[in-house]
């Protein structure tokens, strides 16, 4: 393979690289003073691009033309022009065109310029959220679950046969924590991206891209958002977008609130089978009083006619007040005996980050540099309050835990379209220095110093040759990890140099027909937290331990796809994982331990099938998976084998342009995670809003898994010990709200830097 990669770089850089020139004029009998928008479309009405002109005369710079591309020009009051593309000239002159009054342009506009809120491309999944009710769902961890093709675990998140994700939220890897934090209305679009290439970091063999919103009017935006759910407990949520935008500069803040409280239950059974010794835990925990504030700002300024800053600053504040109520029944030798212990931990968490970004043109040729730059910082606290009763003898004790990482990255990149040929280059490299002090105290203190410096830098080409489309990757990272214990004791000191590539190659038949294959080979390196050296207890008899030994996992990737008329997608995809990290339970006696361990290998076989489908007004996502696994782990001779059947239905009906209503239904069969197997889920859930006062207002009601049974329940059994989990969490809610808006904030994306190593420093 990496023969064939450098006899395909070869090759394409022996072909010309291609951006086309498209000019033309625009003439009006009754208005001098024109504002158009010219947009470029794909000969299956894909959109391209777009760029807006108050001159008569326009000119577009493009590099993704296709024969049977078009281009269309809307301007308000006037009927649209719609022209054939020569996609064999260059440059491509238009003759003048003029532009035709017409009332009803409005209304062709709006329709025409719709997007599609589902796209499909390469056996990707595009969401466009603001286009649909999934905006008011909550929170983006909210939109996820509803996804196609993506089962949420509790505290992981996967995509089927491709594992955990990289999340990235307007270009910074992102945690489940943060996906809870970030309200669903500030959501442009929402990506699966299953084939990423080499500009993306290693440690994801698959993305999961949010792009959020930012101001689109000139002047003054406002947006008020406020809902208020029902579970267990009452949730609240509060949130407010200020904007201004002039010719040359724009600012933005938001702020938002969310205090709540939630209960989940924990049913957790251990059988020893050797000795017939047993435990029953029942766990009852209460967030109670807990509470989210963020707060953001961003601005863009134009520096120069060829330059653009992006400044932006986050800040999150996260306060958790956990009840833990733990009974345990533990059957010993044929004689019972109970515990009972409560643990109050009240935690605190800071994260914040500040973010640079230059954008700049070298030329009118379309080469483009940017100067990527962050910090972050990111801090939780907690101490624990542990009351352990057994057989009316009380035990007082106390754990502390404190964790501070900080995190600088720098990233310099270029995008370079050479005159007179077909291909985007890409290039750029990233350094990121990372450290992570984490101190735990229970019984006696450990403190772990973990510092990690990585540099990366990858090329990636892409070039239409005829029907075909090939895109090639090549990514070097060197990694320096160094862990110490305690300020003098070393657990590891670890380099790693890993050249990592891809490659993604498809053939289009005809407007209806395409074809797509790729290959890649990626490494993802542990979790700086997992690598730590103490066990966190969750009673004296269950804990659950980091591992300085883990070594990084090595992927191999193959996937194969056909889509039909940019709707219909059928993925065959084949996952080969070395080393791959699962929990593994050690136990001494009673006392259990749940450590991340390498296996030996995991290899997954899947077959998925997406249908989405748009018609008047009816949007529709069909989702069908089936999925083979087998993990292997020779030093404690285990095999396991297992399969997944997967499918969910999305339909959403607008009654009219402000009745919306969306109905969800998802379900698996029993999967497997290591050494666990899942037991099947499913869950059901309905959304209605209705705009009011001219859009201004959007009322909605929501119930989500309104028949309760979206439930984590995993049962496992290896070396003498089985073991039941069923865990319950509050996921059952009814929710009422109500945004209204002023000068809607909309549309464009943010420009955030890539912080793609936060997501690993976290607990």
């Amino acid at each position: 393979m990496p023969k064939l990669l450098f006899i395909s770089f070869l090759f394409l850089f022996s072909n010309s690289y291609c951006q086309t020139i498209i000019k033309g004029s625009i003439i009006s009998k009754n208005d001098n003073k024109l504002l158009y928008e010219v947009i470029l479309f794909k000969r299956d009405s894909t959109q391209i691009q777009s760029e807006k002109f108050s001159s008569s005369n326009f000119e577009i710079n493009t590099t993704k033309l296709e024969n049977g591309s078009f281009i269309r020009i809307y301007s308000s009051g006037f009927k649209t022009i719609a022209r054939p593309l020569k996609t064999e000239d260059n440059p491509i002159f238009l003759d003048a065109l003029e532009l035709q009054e017409d009332i009803n342009t409005l209304d062709e506009i709006i329709v025409v310029a719709d997007k599609k809120a589902i796209e499909t491309n390469n056996g990707n999944l595009k969401f466009t959220i603001n286009s649909t009710s999934l905006s008011n769902e909550g929170t983006s961890l909210d939109i996820i679950k509803k996804l196609p093709d993506v089962v949420v675990n509790d505290k992981k998140i996967e995509i089927l046969g491709k594992g955990v994700p990289l999340i990235i939220i307007d270009g910074r890897e992102s945690t489940l924590n943060d996906l809870d934090i970030l309200p669903s209305s500030q959501i442009l679009t929402i990506e699966l991206i299953k084939n990423p290439g080499a500009e993306y970091s290693s440690s994801g063999n698959s993305v999961i891209k949010i792009i959020t919103k930012t101001q689109k009017n000139k002047g003054f935006n406002l947006k008020l958002n406020a809902h208020i759910s029902k579970g267990i407990f009452y949730r609240y949520y509060t949130g407010i977008d200020l904007g201004y935008k002039k010719k040359e500069a724009s600012y933005y803040f938001h702020f938002d609130y969310n205090p709540y409280s939630i209960r989940n239950n924990d049913d957790y059974y251990r059988n020893f089978t050797l000795t017939n010794d047993k435990i029953t835990n029942n766990v009852n925990q209460d967030f109670k009083n807990t509470s989210n504030f963020n707060s953001s700002f961003n601005t863009k300024q134009k520096i120069s006619n060829k330059i653009d800053l992006i400044f932006q600053t986050n800040n999150q504040t996260n306060k958790k007040n956990i009840s833990t109520l733990n009974y345990n029944l533990i059957n010993q030798n044929n004689i019972d005996s109970k515990i009972f212990t409560q643990v109050n931990t009240p935690t605190y968490i800071i994260n914040h980050n500040d973010n640079i970004t230059l954008t700049g043109k070298i030329n009118d040729k379309g080469h483009l540099f940017k100067i990527l730059a962050n910090y972050s910082f990111y801090k939780e606290t907690n101490n624990q309050d542990i009351i352990e009763t057994e057989n009316s003898n009380t035990l007082n004790s106390q754990s502390n835990f404190k964790n501070t990482a900080k995190i600088f990255t720098l990233n310099p990149l270029l995008e370079l379209p050479f005159e007179k040929q077909n291909i985007t280059f890409k290039t750029g490299f990233k350094y990121s220095n990372l450290s992570s002090n984490n101190t735990y105290a229970y019984n006696k203190i450990i403190e772990n110093l973990i510092k990690e410096n990585i540099l990366a830098s990858y090329f990636q080409v892409e070039k239409t040759i005829n029907k075909f489309n090939v895109q090639l990757g090549l990514r070097y990272e060197y990694a320096k990890s160094i862990g110490t214990q305690n300020n003098n004791n070393e657990l590891f000191n670890r380099q790693y140099n890993n050249l990592l590539y891809n490659t993604n190659i498809q053939y289009t038949f005809d407007k209806n027909l395409k074809i797509f294959i790729s290959y890649a080979y990626k490494i993802n390196r542990p979790n700086l937290y997992d690598l730590t050296s103490y066990n966190t207890f969750i009673d004296r008899l269950t804990s659950f331990g980091g591992n300085p030994n883990l070594l990084p996992e090595y992927n191999k990737i193959f996937d194969f796809g056909i889509t039909y008329k940019e709707v219909a997608n059928l993925n065959f995809s084949y996952l080969n994982t070395e080393n791959p990290i699962f929990y593994f339970v050690n136990y001494q006696g009673i006392k259990t331990t749940a450590i991340e361990t390498n296996f030996d290998y995991s290899k997954k076989y899947t077959i998925s099938f997406n249908i989405p489908y748009k018609y008047k007004f009816w949007t529709t996502y069909n989702s069908l998976g089936y999925l083979i696994q087998n993990n292997k782990f020779n030093t404690q001779n285990i095999d396991k084998n297992n399969t997944m059947f997967y499918f969910a239905i999305f339909n959403e009906f607008k009654f009219n342009k402000t009745t919306t209503f969306n109905v969800l239904y998802k379900y698996n069969t029993d999967g497997l995670l290591g050494l666990l197997d899942y037991k099947s889920r499913n869950v059901f859930n309905v959304n209605l809003s209705k705009k009011v006062l001219k859009n201004r207002i959007e009322l909605y009601a929501q119930w989500n898994d309104i028949f309760k049974n979206d439930i984590y329940n995993f049962y496992s059994s290896f070396n003498n010990l089985n073991i039941i989990d069923n865990k319950f969490l509050d996921n059952s809610r009814v929710r009422f709200g109500i945004i209204y808006k002023i000068n809607e904030i909309d549309n464009k994306s943010n420009q955030k830097i890539d912080d793609i190593e936060m997501n690993r420093i976290k607990k």
